[in-house]
């Protein structure tokens, strides 16, 4: 219900009376409910028989004398079907603290030894929401009155309280009924307009100047407040509170932050006698860091004793306990526990501590802290703790990560150097995102960057990959040693025949066996040696050489020359390989850049695309890319042609240059099919978007591994030159892909025929299947 009131502290005017209860039945009667006079007969008679009971009840202790009438007109109100222990509900005077009524729970937990409700909590903000509640509830009970009906509009309000015999914080939500009241009105100068009835409840609210309108003091409010529906919100107010204080949690916040946390936490779970720790693991420009934070609030910590290096062994071992399973660690018995992670469990044993929950907190598949709960008795925790802390974790998570986001701030400074050039189909997003920034470091709020993420999209994935570019690559480096190798050895052979220096040998033997090893195919191991030995050894021996033998001059020139470049090592066959690869580069960014600019007409898309021996590039469709432009799957099928045309293009276009390549390569191209949508945020650290959400990871693992991924049972890749491949899981992905193959095919981009193959099983992966067709390269 939106309104604004103001809260004033106002004296309600309530007046218990069973009037408006009475006149109720009385109507049940009148309009002949079945089964009515034989149930609320008797009532009206023995009331009728008692004239004090019609009457306003100014003395309360008259309802002593009436004990099975209050009892019976309350199971007309009270369903009495439910057994009286598990219910929470109640009668007041108006606007009162005084029960007329009240079930066993109800009394048991918030009721005095007088029947009296006891105030839930004298906080400022506790008065100012009952202040409100009361006084929606008056024009409630006045809104109905002069509308002459009833309204089912739900009067609810969430309350604190202390249980009497845990001594913990419980919140209940309880709803005020407001059918059993009637308006009194006493001042006899107040003007009602019946006009402000005509209208919806909501508009009546709205009403300009309606406390003036109509003062909620001018009446007085007979009958009897009902608290019915009475129910125990305790979990889900605590974690909202504890989701509030992690809002404001950060490097920096003060001590007595985490200790409100603390107590929200022995709430939420139950037991006071805990003690409460988080041990974060905070990486910048990702290295490990363990600075003196507040937020850095271990058990095992609190004295300052630990070592960085005993930390960086506990982290290591967390790291290997959680990443075998991401459960939190429930030991009910330390003493007799036995765990991957002893070192840090003797420290709590130490501490005095038996029993112990450590929850893993986790930035998508990275560790980034721990959350540790612990009791001085065994056996005190069991899975139902677990459970509960399991709900909050992400959000310790996400506290701990804006914490590791904040000192990284405190690195680049300004929100602009944290982004590198953005796309402009999501540009909106983070200028609002900036716009709120800067909103609040002027007002001296903390200011912090809001997540930005786009959910409900539909990715699009491509690859244009330099076909055993990593093997051409190598036989590049051993062409280019060899050379280098065979221009030594005949500068050191012909050197020997006028040098009798027997080191002169044995820099020939170097050689020689180099130029073996080297053509045997270039390893890490032989390359670096071989590369060692051209730029330290063979200098300083031609230093001497072109001093001592004249003859040799010109030849060591020429061989200085051949290296003269930034490698000092020869460097003919790597820059062809290199400049050829650069060549194919541009052209695929160049023409992919053109295309998905053209493409951006239909329907905006976000597009990134990513340079190695190769091109590669995402694409994420979806309403969140553009809410002020309704998406239609139609946008999505076209995306999915352009994706399959573009590579298609991209694989002619670079084969129609080979000729003018230094060295001819050959490209594959690839596509992954996935009708799923996902999510995907922004990461600062990495300053460019990813998926999000445990789900969606598995998209993210099958587009990093499909690359190099073979047919089932062969050593033969499903990508080929010449050819588009396309990887799916589920058969769906597929019969679409088909539907624009078979156009393609009649248009002559692709030629007739489609193989189809089972994939191998990867790591973490299995069930992908692939699609490979031939394009039509003329």
């Amino acid at each position: 219900m939106s309104v604004k009131l103001s809260i004033d502290r106002q004296q309600y005017k309530g007046v218990l009376s069973f009037e408006p209860v009475l006149n109720l039945l009385q109507k049940h009667i009148d309009d002949k409910k079945l089964g009515a006079e034989e149930m609320y007969g008797y009532l009206l008679r023995y009331a009728k028989e008692h004239p004090e009971l019609l009457a306003p009840i100014t003395d309360i202790s008259l309802l002593d004398k009436h004990t099975t009438f209050v009892a019976q007109m309350m199971a007309t109100i009270f369903p009495p079907m439910q057994s009286d222990k598990k219910i929470l509900n109640a009668a007041f005077v108006p606007f009162g603290m005084q029960s007329v009524y009240a079930s066993e729970e109800y009394r048991k937990l918030f009721l005095n030894e007088d029947n009296v409700g006891m105030v839930f909590l004298p906080t400022e903000k506790d008065i100012e929401e009952l202040e409100k509640t009361n006084k929606i509830t008056s024009y409630i009970v006045i809104y109905n009155y002069y509308n002459n009906q009833l309204i089912n509009e739900p009067n609810i309000s969430i309350h604190k309280v202390i249980d009497p015999i845990e001594g913990f914080t419980r919140y209940v939500s309880l709803e005020v009924v407001c059918k059993y009241l009637t308006p009194k009105l006493i001042d006899k100068n107040l003007i009602i307009d019946p006009s402000w009835f005509d209208m919806p409840f909501e508009d009546f609210l709205q009403i300009e100047n309606l406390e003036e309108k109509i003062p909620v003091d001018a009446f007085e409010y007979h009958g009897m407040t009902i608290i019915d529906d009475i129910v125990d919100v305790t979990e889900r107010e605590t974690i909202n509170i504890i989701k509030d204080n992690l809002i404001r949690l950060n490097a920096f916040s003060e001590e007595d932050e985490f200790e409100s946390l603390q107590s929200h936490i022995k709430n939420l779970i139950g037991i006071n006698s805990v003690a409460v720790g988080m041990s974060p693991f905070i990486k910048v420009n990702e290295h490990l860091v363990f600075p003196k934070l507040n937020m850095n609030r271990s058990i095992t910590e609190q004295d300052g004793v630990v070592s960085e290096e005993e930390k960086l062994k506990y982290y290591a071992k967390f790291l290997k306990e959680f990443s075998e399973n991401k459960e939190p660690i429930l030991i009910q018995d330390i003493a007799t526990a036995c765990t991957d992670t002893q070192g840090r469990i003797s420290q709590y044993v130490q501490l005095g501590f038996k029993s112990i929950i450590i929850c893993p907190l986790y930035n998508d598949d990275e560790l980034i802290g721990i959350l540790e709960v612990a009791c001085v008795n065994a056996n005190t925790f069991h899975k139902k703790q677990v459970n509960v802390l399991k709900k909050i974790t992400p959000l310790f998570s996400i506290a701990l990560q804006k914490g590791s986001t904040l000192l990284d701030n405190m690195v680049d400074k300004v929100l602009k150097e944290k982004f590198t050039a953005i796309h402009q189909s999501v540009e909106w997003k983070f200028t609002e995102v900036a716009l709120q920034y800067i909103l609040q470091k002027v007002t001296k709020q903390q200011a912090s960057i809001d997540k930005i993420s786009f959910e409900n999209i539909f990715p699009l994935y491509g690859a244009i990959d330099i076909k055993n570019s990593s093997i051409i690559r190598n036989e590049t480096i051993a062409k280019d040693l060899v050379s280098q190798l065979q221009m030594v050895e005949s500068i050191i052979s012909e050197a020997i025949l006028t040098e009798k220096l027997p080191l002169l040998q044995e820099i020939k033997f170097k050689t020689e066996k180099y130029i073996i090893n080297i053509s045997k195919g270039i390893q890490t191991e032989n390359e670096y040696v071989t590369t060692q030995f051209l730029l330290h050894e063979v200098p300083n021996v031609f230093q001497y050489l072109r001093q001592s033998n004249p003859v040799l001059v010109e030849k060591i020139d020429q061989y200085h020359e051949s290296i003269n470049n930034e490698h000092r090592t020869v460097y003919k066959e790597r820059a062809a390989y290199e400049e050829s690869i650069g060549v194919i580069n541009k052209m695929l960014a160049q023409y992919l850049d053109a295309q998905q600019e053209e493409a951006q007409k239909n329907y905006p898309f976000y597009f990134e695309r990513y340079v190695t021996d190769g091109v590669e590039f995402n694409a994420y469709i979806g309403q969140s890319i553009q809410p002020n432009i309704k998406f239609d799957f139609l946008f999505l099928k076209n995306l999915k042609m352009w994706q399959l045309t573009t590579l298609i293009n991209a694989a002619k276009l670079i084969h129609s240059k080979q000729n003018e390549l230094k060295y001819p390569l050959q490209t594959t191209q690839l596509i992954l099919a996935h009708k799923n949508p996902i999510a995907i945020s922004f990461r600062m650290a990495e300053k460019r978007f990813d998926v999000d959400g445990s789900y969606n990871i598995r998209y993210e693992i099958i587009k990093k591994r499909i690359d190099k991924i073979k047919i089932y049972n062969t050593e033969e890749r499903l990508t080929k030159p010449n050819t588009i491949s396309i990887v799916y899981s589920q058969q769906s992905e597929a019969d679409e892909y088909k539907g624009y193959i078979e156009y393609l095919q009649y248009t002559g981009l692709l030629e007739m025929g489609i193989e189809m193959y089972q994939l191998e099983e990867m790591q973490g992966v299995s069930g992908l299947k692939g699609l490979r067709i031939n394009i039509n390269m003329a």
